[in-house]
Order: C-alpha cells, then structure tokens, then sequence
C-alpha cells in the first residue's frame, strides 16, 4: 500500500494497493545504508519489482545522533508492524507458502524445549 501524505494539512492523497498471493513472492530484501535510510523490496515470480523506501535519513541533533538515530528508527518499524511484516516475508521468499506450516512447527518445537527446560528445573 502506498499513500502519498501532506505534511502541511495533515492529510492523505492517492491512496494505492497492491495484493499477490504467497506463492508469487520470488525474493525480499531490505537495505540500511550508512544515513538511515531503510529501503525495501519485494520481487514478485514475474519479475516485478515492489520498492518502498521505509525511513529516511534521521534528523541530525547532538553528539548521540547515530544511537538516537537508530533508536528511533527501530522504534518506528516495531511501531508501524514492518519488522514481523520483513520476518514474514522473508521467510515466504526463502521457503515459499509452506513457509507458514513451518514457522508452526518451530514455533511448537520452542515452546517444548521451554517447558522441558522448566520441567527439568521444577524436579
């Protein structure tokens, strides 16, 4: 989805959607680059490119910038859902749909080797 945003009268224009099914995702990535701008990309089986760029460069302020700067931009992605959004998708590219059924599996195999840890440290 995209939407392109007034600043000035706080307002949203061109709102823009795009949907495609599991299977048709051939490749993700995401790039930070030394500024902080976050971009991502999707590539779709056709060969059709899905780029977004997440952040731009943070705003310059005192001798912790750098920190800052990364602080706040993490915090914006685990606001706004990107990085499970990233963690999904990443994982459909690299495993296809059966992705799903698999993250289950690990998911479950976690848990049990949590509740064998407490287990064994009750008796």
């Amino acid at each position: 989805m995209t939407v392109d945003l007034d600043f000035e009268k706080a307002t949203f224009h061109n709102r823009r959607r795009i949907n495609y099914r599991y299977d048709a995702v051939a490749a993700v990535q995401a790039s930070e680059a030394d500024d902080g701008h976050r971009t991502f990309e999707l590539t779709l089986v056709n060969g059709h490119p899905i780029t977004v760029q997440v952040t731009g460069p943070p705003p310059k302020s005192g001798v912790d910038a750098e920190d800052d700067a990364r602080t706040v931009s993490q915090a914006t992605l685990d606001t706004a859902g990107l990085g499970n959004t990233l963690h999904v998708l990443e994982g459909v590219a690299a495993e296809g749909k059966e992705w799903i059924n698999l993250e289950r599996e690990r998911e479950q195999d976690r848990l049990a080797d949590i509740m064998l840890t407490m287990h064994g440290d009750v008796g």
